[in-house]
């Protein structure tokens, strides 16, 4: 388990890859916490993260299915 002070740490590089922009403490915390208990298991990730650090919506690997055509 990731300690205070390793997530503190990756929560404030979270904070500088946004530009310093206030109101997102808590959000950089959880994902700071998030992302180094994965890296502790090894684990892939399960959400992506765009340019500003949020998080951005898992898209599903999966093709819609197919319908039959028209006769």
């Amino acid at each position: 388990m990731p300690t205070q002070n390793e997530i503190e740490r990756r929560a404030y590089e979270l904070y500088e890859q946004r530009g310093r922009e206030d109101g997102h403490d808590r959000d950089d915390w959880l994902l700071a916490e998030a992302q180094l208990r994965r890296d502790e298991a090894g684990a892939k990730p399960s959400a992506v993260t765009d340019g500003a650090g949020a998080i951005a919506p898992r898209r599903s690997r999966r093709e819609p299915a197919q319908r039959p055509a028209a006769s």
